[in-house]
């Protein structure tokens, strides 16, 4: 293959087949599912309105199990729009991520909600070159993408390719800064460092564990190895990862490849939430569950990912849902309306009371799943005071916005001594007309109403 930039190599695995089946039984076989809490995780969110860029050997869109949850990116070996799989490896990876749920076919992804922008960077032979993933990962920002998944690892000998001033660095340095989540295998060399390049922005580099929640054989870990999430070992479904396979059925793999997607996912999640990426990175390392050594150590890092704590307090499962939402911070609480209708959203906007543990100036945020601020103020709330605050949208954003897909907004109170207090409220349809845009586009108040105290060689990163 001709292409500038030093050559990319994958490390694909042989990796047995599973059966296909009619009906929706290869949940049970996804232990890692069940170790990381992706079920209780997705009870909060699933990802929905968000995109992750899969830049890899491309992704069988046509697959059942994948059946609307693919975007067509660049193909940037072909050199067209068709990012078709060429190896099975992308599939793989699409699938952990983004598996439809409750269809009654296959598997479960981990954010069954997202979209996976399918760039193929990876050729049959499972080679390429930085230069293109470089253009990959610029196509995913320019595609929209919030997180992009690298399941690529670098050759122990891509050092001269790592430098700041190589493409991949300044594509990434590029996708950072844009807010864009980073989330890369750290390679199945079993050597002591993540094998991605050497960059200034923060991405997550994930290592991988097995079942019993051992660092896999074949695992990178030590020098910025973020943390770990299960990538299993060869040897069945039942210490492998269960994933789609190219052609419509599913395959049993295990490597960082497969560890890295679930962490893209616990990202999507996160993001669809209201999360910024930095955050979102901030939440994931917070809430790893620990492992070896106490606190971060050259093994595990931060620990294993943990999507249920990640995304704990911020969500609502469907039992919560006839209360008012009341999300604890450290020694107080805030609380809203579950619904309200549209109309009345417009004309009055949303009321949010809190009674907080310290008197700091707060910022209330409403915002939707991508991240577009409908309305916000700034005002002071006393320590232990109950306070009310009245944050008005801008109408013409509301109706411009494509929240209206799931009809949930969401709110943030946040200051500078506090973790932040996260809800979410879901909008009626109502008579709202969106071409009768209100004189007052947005206003916002706080009062207190209760006095009362209280160049180098990659591929794909699967275990051979």
């Amino acid at each position: 293959m001709a292409a500038t930039g030093a050559l990319l190599t994958a490390l694909v695995a042989a990796t047995p087949a599973v059966a296909r089946r009619t009906d929706d039984p290869l949940r049970a076989t996804q232990w890692y599912l069940d170790a990381t809490g992706a079920d209780l995780a997705q009870r909060a969110g699933t990802g929905t309105g968000v995109t992750v860029a899969v830049l890899d050997t491309g992704v069988d869109a046509a697959h059942p199990d994948l059946a609307g949850a693919v975007v067509k990116g660049p193909d940037l070996i072909g050199g067209d729009d068709d990012p078709s799989d060429a190896t099975g490896h992308g599939t793989a990876v699409a699938g952990i991520i983004a598996a439809r749920a409750h269809n009654g076919i296959g598997i479960q992804g981990a954010a069954p909600g997202a979209r996976v922008l399918a760039i193929r960077v990876i050729d049959a032979k499972g080679g390429g070159t930085t230069d293109t993933v470089a253009r990959g990962i610029d196509a995913a920002v320019a595609g929209g993408a919030q997180v992009i998944n690298l399941s690529l690892g670098v050759a122990p000998d891509a050092v001269a390719a790592l430098l700041p001033d190589s493409t991949i660095v300044e594509a990434m340095d590029r996708a950072a800064n844009a807010g864009v989540v980073i989330v890369a295998a750290a390679g199945n060399n079993a050597q002591p460092l993540c094998a991605q390049p050497l960059v200034q922005v923060r991405i997550l580099c994930v290592g991988a564990v097995d079942r019993r929640r051992r660092l896999a054989s074949y695992s990178n870990f030590g020098l910025r190895v973020d943390l770990v999430a299960p990538g299993g070992e060869i040897g069945g479904p039942d210490e492998a990862i269960v994933s789609t396979r190219m052609g419509g059925g599913y395959a049993a793999v295990a490597g960082t490849s497969d560890a890295a997607p679930q962490v893209s996912a616990t990202a999507a999640i996160l993001m669809g939430l209201g999360f910024t990426s930095a955050q979102a990175i901030d939440r994931i390392e917070a809430t790893a569950r620990d492992l070896g050594t106490p606190g971060v150590d050259f093994t595990y890092g931060h620990g294993m990912l943990d999507m249920a704590a990640a995304v704990r307090d911020l969500g609502f499962p469907p039992a919560m849902q006839h209360r008012q939402l009341h999300v604890p911070a450290d020694g107080g609480s805030c609380r809203a309306s579950r619904s309200v209708a549209e109309a009345s959203l417009v004309a009055r906007g949303i009321r949010i009371r809190c009674r907080l543990a310290s008197t700091a100036r707060r910022r209330v945020r409403i915002f939707t799943s991508r991240g577009l601020t409908l309305g916000s103020i700034s005002s002071v709330v006393r320590r232990g005071v109950r306070t009310t605050l009245l944050v008005h949208v801008t109408a013409r954003r509301l109706c411009t916005t494509r929240w209206r897909r799931t009809r949930i907004l969401l709110w943030r109170v946040s200051g500078s001594h506090e973790k932040s207090v996260n809800g979410r409220i879901k909008v009626r349809a109502g008579a709202h007309r969106c071409n009768a845009e209100p004189t007052r586009s947005g206003s916002a108040s706080g009062s207190s109403d209760d006095s009362r105290r209280s160049s180098s060689t990659l591929g794909a990163s699967r275990s051979r």
